[in-house]
């Protein structure tokens, strides 16, 4: 059975619609931080329509949240302690390369998953699924019960396609099925498109939003030194957080990191942090919770994502609301939000050399304000923010709106 969480009434007159948003990843437990993004986005419908959040249950008993727009609600699809197919660092694609013993769980995972939307979309008007397997699930339900569906592709789904016959198999099927296929990055938006050319015009780009904490982040002392870095995120091989590493190994002692986050790598990291001789200037921090990035960016000088794949990565888009420059790695969804040289700097994925010579240009304290300064223009110039986003999606789902 599914258990109810958290739910309230809201206003006194019902919203128009009825929305049911499934999801993976949801922070469900504890200081979880799995789909802080997903929550953000949920929380803004809330304020436009009624919204119940479906996500799978977690190894840890959910926590009990205060009452707020939105219903949370989870399915079991296992004894509780072996539910660890979901809400973990990386997610999904993550856990299954854990070990024999997760792939053993995906047939029940999405027999669970199906049962659930059925039972509870027979109680919405419409469907909201993040990523592609729920979206084929959410497609699936909602042809039978005759709901709407709009399905967000993020960046594993895009990027996977060209390498998985099984992901090209979902993604036609999301595409088919759904009213209209979300995408974060324009880069994403192309490529869907050029994948399934008859349904182009399906595909949208609706862009993540930012909270108002990052743009209340207060400048940094540009010209205090050591300067500090800040990586945060999962520590798995598509993050190559050992890129970054390695490129610490280059640079002189007056350059600080803070790595927070979890994952596969952690232990390996830690390893090689100390047998360089970095302990004393590379620090570890588990992942905190959502609500707390902002404080950690405004104890550093700039961000680094050194990542082989992203969609359109929330912590930059956090990191220049901060007005906090980005270094990334040159793939498309973090070149669309650094630019060139205007809000960050770029380096090749996997080029420690390079990495380290963008970290050494940041030591110039003028070139760190211009383009913390330029990043947060940027988030104002483009609204981003959860609202907007939210009343994009809204629109998705209204009569008139032709996909």
């Amino acid at each position: 059975m599914p258990q109810d969480i958290a739910s309230a009434t809201g206003a006194s007159t019902d919203p128009p619609l009825r929305l049911l948003l499934l999801t993976t990843s949801y922070p469900v437990a504890g200081q979880s931080v799995s789909g802080a993004f997903v929550e953000r986005l949920a929380n803004a419908l809330a304020e436009q329509v009624r919204v119940t959040v479906l996500t799978p249950d977690a190894a840890t008993p959910p926590e009990r949240r205060p009452r707020s727009a939105l219903t949370l609600t989870t399915f079991r699809y296992a004894p509780r302690r072996h539910q660890r197919l979901a809400h973990g660092p990386g997610g999904i694609p993550a856990a299954l390369r854990a070990g024999w013993r997760q792939r053993l769980l995906v047939l029940p995972f999405l027999l669970a998953m199906f049962a659930a939307t059925w039972r509870h979309a027979s109680q919405h008007q419409a469907i909201l699924a993040n990523w592609s397997v729920c979206g084929l699930i959410a497609g699936i339900v909602g042809r039978l019960q005759r709901r709407p569906v709009v399905t967000v592709m993020r960046g594993e789904d895009v990027a996977r396609l060209a390498g998985s016959a099984l992901f090209r198999a979902i993604a036609r099927a999301c595409l088919r099925q759904s009213r209209s296929v979300v995408t974060v990055s324009d880069a994403m938006a192309e490529q869907l498109r050029s994948f399934d050319p008859a349904h182009a015009d399906k595909v949208r780009m609706i862009a993540n939003g930012v909270s108002d904490d990052f743009l209340a982040v207060p400048e940094v002392d540009t010209a205090a030194t050591p300067l500090r870095l800040l990586y945060v995120g999962s520590l798995i091989p598509r993050k190559s957080v050992v890129t970054l590493v390695e490129a610490m190994c280059r640079l002189s002692e007056d350059v600080l990191l803070t790595i927070v986050g979890e994952g596969s790598e952690a232990a390996a990291l830690v390893a090689r942090s100390v047998a360089a001789g970095l302990d004393r200037r590379v620090r570890f921090l588990p992942f905190h919770p959502s609500d707390q990035i902002a404080s950690l960016l405004a104890d550093a000088h700039a961000l680094v994502l050194p990542s082989l794949s992203e969609g359109r990565p929330n912590v930059v888009i956090e990191a220049l609301a901060a007005g906090r420059p980005a270094i990334v790695s040159d793939i498309p969804g973090s070149r669309e939000l650094v630019g060139d040289d205007q809000r960050g700097l770029r380096f090749p994925a996997g080029d420690a050399a390079a990495l380290a010579d963008c970290i050494d240009r940041l030591r110039d304290p003028t070139l760190r304000r211009r383009l913390g300064n330029h990043g947060r223009q940027f988030i104002h110039e483009q609204g981003l923010s959860w609202t907007a986003a939210a009343r994009e999606y809204r629109r998705l789902f209204e009569p008139t709106e032709r996909c």
